[in-house]
C-alpha cells in the first residue's frame, strides 16, 4: 500500500488511542443519539478491529501515533489554548516547543527540555540534579526525548502549579546536602501524581480491551465445546426435520420451525454454513453466556450438522421450489456442513404486529413496559446493553392456545446488537420511545429521538391518554405513564426501579380488551389472526435479520 493511502487509516488509529477519550466535541453526542442500530454495530466493530490493530503495533509506532494525536489533544475542550510566560506573552504549546526546539526536529532533546524547564520555571527553581529527575518523569515513553504530547502534559501541569504565583521569589534551597526545600518536593509529588493518573487511565483502557478479548475467547470456547458435544451425523437425531416448516432465509443462513424430539416442544432452528461461524459465535455469546431470564428469548442449543446424505439439501431445494425460500439467483450448490442454533419459538408475534392490527390492549402497554424493564435490568446488571429496543423486538408467546385469554409471556428478543458496555443511554431512550409508540400507535423510527424532544413526546402521550378516557384503576395507571417517561428519558430511574414501579404491577396483556377502538372481530378471531402472522414474526426475529438475500 502506498504511503499516501496509509495516512487516513493512521489518523483513525491515532484517534483510537486511550488518551483520545478525553477529547470532546459538542457534535459527538448528537451524532451518537441519531445512529441506527446497524450503524451503532458498525461503529463498535470498527472500534474492536482498531483496538486489535493497535495491539499488534510496535512500541515505536505507537509513540509516533501518540505524536499524531498530540496535535488534537492540545485543543481539547477542557484545556487552555495559550500559556502565559514570565515575560507576559501568551504563547501556544506549539510556539513554546518550537521556541526551545533548537535543531527543529519537532521534538525536544533532553538538553533542550532542561533548558526550557530552567527558563520557564526560573533559574533557581530546581537544582540540575532535580531537573534530571524531572526530565525522567516527563519522558514517559523513555525514548530520551520529549514529544509534543509529553511537553503538553508537563507544561499545563507546571503552569497550573505556578498560576498566581509567577512573580514571587523562588523558595530558598536547603544548604544541608543540597536537598530541595519541602515545597519543591511537594511540587514533584504533584507532577508524579498527575503522570500516574494518566498512566492509570491508559492501564484501565488496556485492561478493558483485554477483558473484552478474554470474553470473546471464552464465548468462542464455550461455543465450540457445545459444537463438539452435540456434533451429530444428521440433525434429525435432535429435531423432527421431516415435518419441519420453513420460516425464511437471509444472507447468513436459513430458519425453520421444528419439533424438538426430547420433549415435543416447538423451536426455531437457524442453519448457517461454516463460512459464517464467526457470526454464530457472536450470537451465541450474547444469547447463552448472559444467562436465562423470564423476559429474554431463550437460546437453547448449538449443534454441527453433517449433510452427507443430502437430506437437508433436498429440504432446501423443496423450500425454494415452493417459494418459501428466496434468492436473487438460482441456487445450484449448498454447504455440506451447518452450524445449527436453536431458540424458543414465540408463537404470538410481536408487539408491533398487535399495534399494526390496532388491538394492543391498554393492559398490554403496562404489561410490556414492566416485563421489558425487567429484562433490561437483568442485562444491565450483567454489564450488557441491548441497543435495539423497539416494539418489533418485543415478542409474545401463549402456552395454551386453546384458551383465548390465556396468559401471554412477554420477552425481549433480537440480541444481535448487544454490546458489553456500561453506557446504557441508548437503552433508555429506545425504551422511552417504545412506550411512546405503544401509547400513540406511531411506528417506531418515524421520528428521530433527540434529548430536547423528550418533553414533547411525553406531552403527546399525556394528550393521547386523556383522549382515550380509559376508566377505573387501569386508566389511573395509564395516566401516570407520561410522568414515568419524563424520568426514564434522562435516566433519573434505573430499569430495576421501572420494573418495580407500582403503576406497572398486576396487569395482564388482555386487560382492557373491551376498550380497544375499531376492534370488530371477536377476541378468538383476533388470536387466529396473530397465529397466521406468527411465522413472519418468528422469521424476522431468529436473529438473522431476514432480508431475502441468499448467501
Amino acid at each position: 500500500m502506498a504511503d499516501a493511502e496509509l495516512l487516513g487509516p493512521l489518523r483513525a488509529l491515532a484517534a483510537l488511542l486511550p488518551e483520545a477519550a478525553g477529547i470532546q466535541s459538542e457534535h459527538l453526542g448528537k451524532v451518537a443519539s441519531q445512529l441506527k442500530a446497524f450503524e451503532s454495530e458498525a461503529v463498535i466493530s470498527f472500534l474492536k478491529a482498531g483496538e486489535k490493530c493497535l495491539g499488534k503495533l510496535t512500541g515505536d509506532t505507537v509513540v509516533m501515533l501518540q505524536r499524531v494525536l498530540a496535535g488534537t489533544r492540545a485543543v481539547a475542550r477542557d484545556r487552555k489554548d495559550f500559556i502565559e510566560t514570565d515575560d507576559g506573552k501568551a504563547q501556544s504549546v506549539y510556539e513554546l516547543l518550537e521556541k526551545y526546539d533548537t535543531d527543529k526536529d519537532g521534538i525536544l532533546s533532553r538538553s533542550e527540555f532542561l533548558s526550557a524547564a530552567t527558563i520557564l520555571m526560573g533559574d533557581d527553581a530546581m537544582s540540575p540534579k532535580d531537573l534530571d529527575v524531572l526530565a525522567n518523569q516527563v519522558d514517559k515513553n523513555r525514548d530520551g526525548s520529549i514529544d509534543i504530547h509529553e511537553f503538553t502534559v508537563w507544561l499545563y501541569t507546571e503552569m497550573a502549579d505556578n498560576s498566581g504565583d509567577k512573580k514571587s521569589e523562588p523558595p530558598a534551597r536547603s544548604k544541608e546536602n543540597g536537598a530541595p526545600p519541602l515545597k519543591d518536593v511537594e511540587k514533584l509529588n504533584e507532577k508524579l501524581e498527575a503522570m500516574q493518573a494518566e498512566l492509570d487511565t491508559k492501564s484501565r483502557a488496556l485492561a478493558a480491551i483485554e477483558t473484552r478479548h478474554e470474553e470473546e475467547i471464552d464465548a468462542s470456547l464455550d461455543f465450540w465445546r457445545g459444537i463438539a458435544k452435540n456434533s451429530v451425523l444428521t440433525i434429525d437425531s435432535k429435531i423432527d426435520l421431516a415435518n419441519s416448516t420453513w420460516l425464511g432465509n437471509g444472507k447468513f443462513g436459513f430458519v425453520l420451525k421444528a419439533t424438538r424430539l426430547k420433549d415435543g416442544r416447538e423451536v426455531v432452528v437457524k442453519m448457517m454454513g461454516l463460512r459464517w461461524a464467526h457470526l454464530a459465535v457472536k450470537e451465541w455469546q450474547h444469547g447463552s453466556t448472559m444467562g436465562k431470564h423470564a423476559n429474554l428469548v431463550d437460546y437453547d442449543d448449538v449443534m454441527l450438522h453433517n449433510d452427507d446424505d443430502d437430506q437437508f439439501e433436498r429440504l432446501l431445494k423443496k423450500g425454494y421450489a415452493e417459494g418459501k425460500l428466496k434468492s436473487r439467483q438460482k441456487r445450484t450448490a449448498f454447504p455440506d456442513r451447518y452450524i445449527c442454533l436453536t431458540q424458543e419459538l414465540m408463537n404470538r408475534g410481536t408487539v408491533q404486529d398487535w399495534m399494526d392490527d390496532n388491538c394492543l390492549f391498554p393492559g398490554g402497554i403496562l404489561d410490556v413496559m414492566q416485563k421489558v424493564a425487567g429484562a433490561l435490568a437483568f442485562m444491565h446488571k450483567k454489564g450488557v446493553t441491548h441497543n435495539d429496543i423497539k416494539p418489533e423486538n418485543v415478542m409474545l408467546h401463549q402456552e395454551d392456545s386453546s384458551t383465548d385469554n390465556a396468559p401471554v409471556t412477554v420477552k425481549l428478543g433480537d440480541l444481535g446488537c448487544c454490546t458489553k458496555s456500561e453506557d446504557t443511554t441508548a437503552d433508555y431512550w429506545q425504551y422511552g420511545m417504545t412506550a411512546f409508540c405503544m401509547v400513540t400507535g406511531e411506528k417506531f423510527g418515524a421520528r428521530k429521538y433527540r434529548a430536547e424532544l423528550a418533553s414533547g413526546f411525553c406531552d403527546e402521550c399525556e394528550r393521547g391518554l386523556k383522549a382515550r378516557e380509559v376508566p377505573g384503576s387501569l386508566g389511573a395507571s395509564l395516566s401516570k405513564v407520561p410522568d414515568l417517561m419524563r424520568r426514564i428519558y434522562p435516566k433519573e430511574v434505573t430499569m430495576s426501579e421501572v420494573h418495580n414501579e407500582p403503576l406497572l404491577q398486576g396487569w395482564s396483556f388482555f386487560d382492557g380488551s373491551d376498550l380497544v377502538s375499531g376492534l370488530q372481530q371477536s377476541l378468538s378471531r383476533t388470536m387466529t389472526l396473530h397465529m397466521s402472522n406468527m411465522n413472519d414474526a418468528t422469521a424476522r426475529h431468529a436473529c438473522l435479520h431476514i432480508d431475502a438475500i441468499d448467501e
